[in-house]
Parts: structure tokens; C-alpha cells; sequence
């Protein structure tokens, strides 16, 4: 069970509303965020998205989804030659 289920677990049926509709938004500002990203070809911010999907995708209990994130945002880190980047996320990955 993902962490994210345990805490809610007692919530009120409003808290979890309130929490749901929270959670929407912030995946529907990073995927305008890619959006972005892609069109102004802004290339260098991509994995940091990568990484904060990656996260929600945690969150939801989407290790699949949340390792592949990681795993791009590991590639587009080492393709710009930022290894420190690709070093965190590499610890991301064997966490």
C-alpha cells in the first residue's frame, strides 16, 4: 500500500475531495510544463519534470511509471553532460 493510501486512510471524505482535486492539478501543471518545455525547445528543464512525474508517480504506488521517469530523466541529465544531475537521480533509482 502506498504511503500516500496509509495517511488517507482515516480522512474525511472532504479531505480526500480536496486531496484528489489537488493532486490533479499539480500532474496537469507539469504535463503544461512539458508542453512548454517542448515547444520553446527548452530542452535543459525536461528532466526536472521527469523527476517531479516520477515523484506523483511514487506517491500513486506507479513504481512502472515512476522508475521510467527516473530512468529518462537519468539519460537527458548524462546526454546535456550534467553528471551530478545524473549521479542524484542514479540514487533516486537505487533507493
Amino acid at each position: 500500500m502506498p504511503a500516500s493510501t496509509r495517511a488517507l486512510a482515516g480522512a474525511t471524505p472532504r479531505t480526500l475531495e480536496i486531496t484528489e482535486r489537488l493532486f490533479t492539478r499539480m500532474i496537469n501543471h507539469l504535463a503544461d510544463a512539458a508542453q512548454i518545455i517542448e515547444q520553446s525547445g527548452m530542452r535543459a528543464y525536461a528532466p526536472f519534470v521527469l523527476i517531479e512525474r516520477a515523484h506523483l508517480a511514487d506517491v500513486e504506488g506507479d513504481d512502472v511509471s515512476c522508475g521510467h521517469r527516473l530512468k529518462e530523466a537519468h539519460g537527458l541529465f548524462s546526454e546535456m553532460g550534467a553528471p551530478i544531475r545524473a549521479a542524484q537521480v542514479e540514487g533516486e533509482l537505487g533507493a
